[in-house]
C-alpha cells in the first residue's frame, strides 16, 4: 500500500510542475502580448531650432571658442611657439577635450616635445 500511496503522490507531484510551468508560460506570453506594439518614431521637426536651444549652443560653441584660445596663448606664453601648425592645434584640441583644467608648463612642453621634437628651446 505505502508503494502505491508514494507512487499516486509522484505523479501528482509531477502533474503539479508541469502545470506551474505551463502556467508561468501562458502568463509571460501574455503579460508580453498586453504591451503595445511600438508605432512608428515621432517624425523629425523641420524649421529653425527654439530660440532658447539655439542660444545655448551659442554660448556653448563660443566658451569652447574662447576656451581654445586661451589654451593657444597660454601654449605660447609657456612655450613660445605658436600653435600654427594643425599637428599642434590637434594635440590643444585633444588635451583641451581631456582636461578642463588649464594648461601647465610641463604639459605645453609635453605636447611640444610629442609633436615637434626638433623645435624644442
Amino acid at each position: 500500500m505505502r508503494v502505491n500511496s508514494w507512487m499516486v503522490s509522484g505523479l501528482l507531484m509531477i502533474i503539479m510542475a508541469v502545470a506551474v510551468v505551463f502556467l508561468l508560460t501562458m502568463g509571460a506570453r501574455w503579460f508580453l502580448n498586453i504591451r503595445p506594439a511600438p508605432g512608428p518614431l515621432a517624425p523629425a521637426q523641420s524649421g529653425p531650432l527654439p530660440k532658447v536651444l539655439a542660444d545655448e549652443i551659442k554660448r556653448n560653441e563660443y566658451a569652447y571658442y574662447l576656451r581654445g584660445i586661451n589654451d593657444a596663448v597660454e601654449f605660447w606664453s609657456l612655450t613660445g611657439v605658436v600653435p600654427d601648425t594643425p599637428a599642434l592645434q590637434d594635440a590643444l584640441w585633444a588635451r583641451h577635450q581631456a582636461s578642463p583644467d588649464p594648461l601647465t608648463a610641463s604639459e605645453a612642453h609635453a605636447i611640444l616635445q610629442r609633436v615637434n621634437p626638433q623645435a624644442t628651446p
